[in-house]
């Protein structure tokens, strides 16, 4: 487009050049002749060459706004975009944040828990050992009183014996003549199996003597 208008402002050139060339050579009386042809030729062509131009020219304006149109809008889209995308890297940010101070938040609840499980397991532990000291001393006070028990049933096994055989030795020995000597001695009534019972004591043979 430049170079056919470079060629139309030539062309057109030289035709105004020749018809000055022409009109210079006929003041001064010399004898040329006017070649038409050439000058409508060449002046003809550089005016179509000159429109042609022009009209490449208005073609190419019109294709450069709507590509300089265009360029605006892809513009605005490649902004638009890299804000969006701006916006999805802070929130990408903001999320990766917020993920890791969950992840520190689980660690340290997973640190606390694992904490006072160990915590727990000892405790228990020694609850164990003390059930079983108690279990120990349970048996061992088990053992020590059926021991006792043992040592009880045959102390009072010996000491009923003792009586019994310390009242069968008195009831040998206490007798009574009648029954002013079981009321002086405060033993009236007096039972069969009592110190100082005797049949005569009884006479109706009840069991029971100085009713």
């Amino acid at each position: 487009m430049v170079v056919l208008d470079f060629l139309g402002s030539l062309a057109l050139l030289f035709a105004i050049g020749y018809l000055i060339y022409f009109i210079i050579m006929k003041v001064f009386k010399r004898n040329r002749t006017f070649s038409k042809k050439l000058f409508l030729s060449t002046f003809v062509g550089s005016l179509v060459l000159m429109t042609i131009s022009m009209q490449f020219d208005t073609v190419s304006g019109a294709q450069y706004q709507e590509q300089v149109s265009l360029s605006k809008d892809l513009q605005d889209q490649v902004d638009t975009l890299h804000n969006e995308l701006k916006s999805v890297k802070e929130e990408l940010a903001q999320a990766s944040t917020a993920s890791q101070k969950i992840k520190e938040a689980e660690d340290k609840q997973v640190k606390a828990f694992e904490e006072e499980k160990k915590v727990l397991q000892e405790k228990q532990q020694q609850l164990q050992e003390q059930v079983a000291t108690l279990q120990k001393d349970n048996e061992a006070l088990t053992t020590q009183l059926a021991s006792a028990q043992a040592a009880n049933t045959s102390s009072s096994t010996s000491t009923t014996s003792q009586t019994e055989e310390v009242s069968s030795s008195s009831s040998q020995h206490v007798f009574y003549k009648n029954c002013s000597q079981v009321r002086a001695a405060g033993a009236a009534p007096i039972y069969s199996g009592e110190p100082g019972y005797a049949r005569h004591l009884d006479r109706d043979g009840d069991g029971v003597g100085c009713e």
